[in-house]
């Protein structure tokens, strides 16, 4: 009679269980507050998106000479802080030379370059602005945003001054859509590093991709 008195209670208590975890909902606030959130992230790396894509595209110039294996080295003469962008002296093969802007963006902790500008100013394209970019541009967007956060060393070194002199010793073309740079960066203390400058095309504009080591 023990025996079952003592199974008839723990099939109660699993039953008990079993329905509390059928019926238990979560809180629609806490679900709200959650899809809220991932909202306002998608929404924010989407700006991030559409700037690069505009911001690399008024590059074009500069970034096409740069995919083109065009670029010797950059040296950098001044570090603005404030502004959050470095002051460079590009030298090209053909032994000329350019001063410019890296300029960056912070977000969450993260670097992001997003333009270079030279003194030879190139003027915006026509209707150049996010309501013209094509879902295809808003996507590749968003993959410069993961691939620059996910290879931060780099272009936190730039901002910081830390790097001083980049020199590009090699190019391979991946393939019609893509090239690689290989560089070595000189940082300040004296000491070097090898850098790789992984840059995409599409619809006619370079854009960079990532700087890692």
């Amino acid at each position: 009679m023990r025996k079952f008195l003592f199974g008839a209670l723990i099939l109660t208590m699993l039953f008990s269980w079993t329905y509390l975890g059928l019926t238990q909902k979560a809180d629609p606030g806490t679900e709200a507050q959650e899809s809220k959130v991932a909202q306002e992230n998608d929404t924010a790396d989407d700006d991030l998106a559409k700037k690069m894509i505009i911001q690399e595209q008024e590059s074009r110039e500069n970034l096409r000479r740069l995919a083109e294996g065009q670029v010797k080295s950059f040296e950098v003469t001044a570090v603005q802080t404030d502004q959050n962008q470095i002051e460079v002296n590009t030298f090209y093969t053909d032994d000329s030379s350019l001063h410019g802007l890296v300029h960056f963006q912070d977000i969450d902790g993260k670097v992001y370059i997003t333009k270079i500008t030279h003194d030879a100013a190139i003027p915006l394209l026509p209707g150049n602005d996010v309501a013209t970019l094509s879902d295809e541009e808003l996507q590749l967007g968003r993959d410069l945003v993961k691939s620059q956060a996910a290879n931060q060393e780099v272009p936190k070194d730039l901002r910081d001054g830390n790097i001083t002199k980049l020199v590009i010793n090699s190019k391979t073309k991946d393939d019609a859509d893509t090239t690689t740079l290989e560089a070595t960066a000189t940082l300040k203390d004296g000491s070097s590093k090898e850098v790789k400058i992984n840059m995409v095309f599409l619809n006619g504009f370079w854009y960079i991709k990532s700087l890692g080591t």
